[in-house]
């Protein structure tokens, strides 16, 4: 069935794409079954994951899949002045007037205890952000990054360790 989908969207001059989010808790007998499909010459094949997935891919028995990889691309941690300018345009694009209610001390904490990660980031602050509501607080304040981090079980870092 799918390569008579993909035969037919060739003949339309389509080229199909597979995208496989999370793709790091993939088994390895999943990530061969994709390089099987990835033998169809209309198809092609994204995957997305976490930085374990490099690892994952540096197996003996995933080499024939590794170079079949055409392009990869991954995202290093933000620094502190990139958590500040990703945190604003996230704000803002939720209808958030500007500035954002997050303290500059507040967002160096956040960048120490999320490492950088995005999505680490989105979820500190969203917790933060449910608990500055909590106490009618107009300002994000370490305190809150502080306690978001403890309830999500972040482990705590300390101004002088690397981020």
């Amino acid at each position: 069935m799918l390569e008579c989908l993909l035969k037919s969207d060739e003949r339309q001059g389509k080229i199909a794409t597979l995208i496989i989010d999370e793709a790091h808790k993939l088994r390895p007998e999943a990530l061969e079954e994709i390089r099987l499909v990835g033998n169809l010459d209309s198809l092609q094949i994204v995957l997305v994951g976490q930085n374990e997935l490099t690892e994952i891919l540096n197996r003996e028995d995933l080499r024939p899949l590794k170079q079949r990889i055409a392009l990869r691309l991954s995202i290093d941690p933000l620094s502190e002045a990139e958590v500040g300018q990703y945190i604003s345009h996230r704000w803002t694009r939720a209808g958030g007037q500007s500035p954002s209610p997050f303290s500059h001390e507040a967002i160096q904490v956040i960048t120490q205890q999320s490492h950088g990660i995005p999505r680490l980031i989105n979820t500190i602050c969203a917790n933060a952000l449910l608990l500055a509501l909590q106490e009618q607080a107009s300002v994000v304040s370490i305190k809150h990054i502080l306690e978001a981090s403890a309830t999500l079980q972040v482990p705590l870092r300390t101004s002088g360790a690397a981020s």
